[in-house]
């Protein structure tokens, strides 16, 4: 349920991320149903200063060309919502696209932010509900009341929030910390979660941009977890969803300490970027 399998990590950055509350959006919003969460999220984010969402917020630019689809990133994302009837029809789109685009021989393309992050392409079937109802039922809402969607678009309206994709797992790999095996219910999967958890908590996992390498290295801020109960709500949850919102807030706050600055050759402006 859509309730349950979203989290929302919440967080307040000075000389560390203090993560102050993690909880399922069913809890969050006392809400159940996609529409109902999706709306409320919207709300829930509306005046907050930078908000990292693990879901793709565009797609590869050969598709898009092939779908005769608009040619800047802003007219995509309404483009989705009035182009497509729902997700699967969005997914099913894209990959005749792709096959038409590459002779038969490709069913996915990825966007050039995704394959040096480990990303799927945005319209797999991990992966295509998250990018068709995350464009059309966060970001279009977002976007019509003043939000920034870094890099692509300028600043947001005073008072809204600067909205960055983010993609955990690939956070973790970049912070040399477990990227699988953490999102089942044994013993093991836990003590993976405590090892991914403690990492973070370790110096070096939010960047300032200072003096430090690319995988987070000396100098960078180290996450606490406000209290013992949300500390033991996060590694409780065993399908990860918990862990990987506190690590979206994670890459969040690495992209605010670089001024949502993107790596050479990986951003294509049509196509979007991941924050890591």
């Amino acid at each position: 349920m859509p309730g349950e399998s979203v989290w929302i990590a919440e967080a307040s950055l000075d000389d560390r991320l203090r993560v102050e509350r993690c909880r399922s959006a069913r809890t969050a919003f006392g809400a159940s149903g996609r529409e109902n969460v999706l709306a409320a999220l919207v709300d829930h984010v509306d005046d907050r200063s930078v908000v990292g969402v693990d879901c793709p917020f565009g797609l590869p630019r050969p598709v898009v060309e092939a779908l005769d689809g608009p040619t800047t990133w802003r007219e995509t994302v309404r483009w989705v919502g009035e182009t497509f009837v729902d997700a699967d029809e969005f997914a099913g789109r894209c990959k005749a696209a792709t096959r038409a685009a590459t002779d038969g021989e490709r069913t996915y393309l990825r966007r050039a932010t995704d394959g040096p992050v480990g990303a799927k392409s945005p319209y797999h079937f991990f992966t295509h509900r998250q990018a068709f109802h995350g464009v059309r039922d966060v970001l279009a809402p977002l976007l019509d009341r003043g939000a920034g969607v870094a890099p692509m678009t300028g600043e947001p309206a005073d008072g809204k929030p600067t909205v960055v994709e983010v993609y955990p797992a690939g956070t973790l790999r970049r912070l040399g910390l477990p990227d699988e095996s953490y999102k089942t219910a044994s013993s093991e999967a836990r003590r993976t979660r405590e090892r991914i958890l403690a990492g973070l908590e370790a110096e070096g996992s939010v960047d300032t941009g200072a003096d430090t390498d690319d995988s987070g290295g000396a100098g960078g801020r180290p996450v606490t977890v406000a209290d013992g109960r949300t500390r033991e709500r996060v590694l409780a949850d065993d399908g990860g969803d918990a862990l990987d919102a506190v690590v979206a807030a994670v890459a969040a706050a690495r992209a605010f300490d670089r001024d949502f600055a993107v790596d050479d050759g990986r951003y294509d402006p049509l196509e979007g970027y991941v924050y890591v």
